[in-house]
């Protein structure tokens, strides 16, 4: 992680202090949930958009619960974001409580 963060600072980027964070729970019918968030730097004006859906399987059971998003980078080429490049990200799984 260390080199990781020596490769960013040494090509002028920041870590971790001109972000603009934003988050929201919604609730929807039969206890699921979406939840938007995004991250802007400030400086360089990449973002990170995410989207995550999540819903209990109370068909199956009480303690197991579905959940799918999404997530994209955004940014120019010398922004910190496009240290993933443009990128799209899709994922799927189910979360089984205890």
């Amino acid at each position: 992680m260390a080199s990781e963060i020596s490769n960013t600072a040494n090509q002028g980027m920041l870590q971790g202090k001109h972000y603009l964070n934003a988050w929201a729970s919604l609730p929807l019918a039969g206890e699921s949930s979406l939840q938007p968030s995004l991250v802007v730097n400030l400086v360089d004006g990449s973002t990170l958009l995410g989207l995550h859906y999540s819903t209990p399987l109370s068909a199956i059971s009480n303690q197991l619960e579905a959940y799918a998003g999404g997530y994209s980078a955004q940014g120019s080429r010398y922004s910190e974001f496009a240290l993933f490049g443009d990128t799209l990200g899709l994922y799927l799984g189910f979360k089984y409580y205890l």
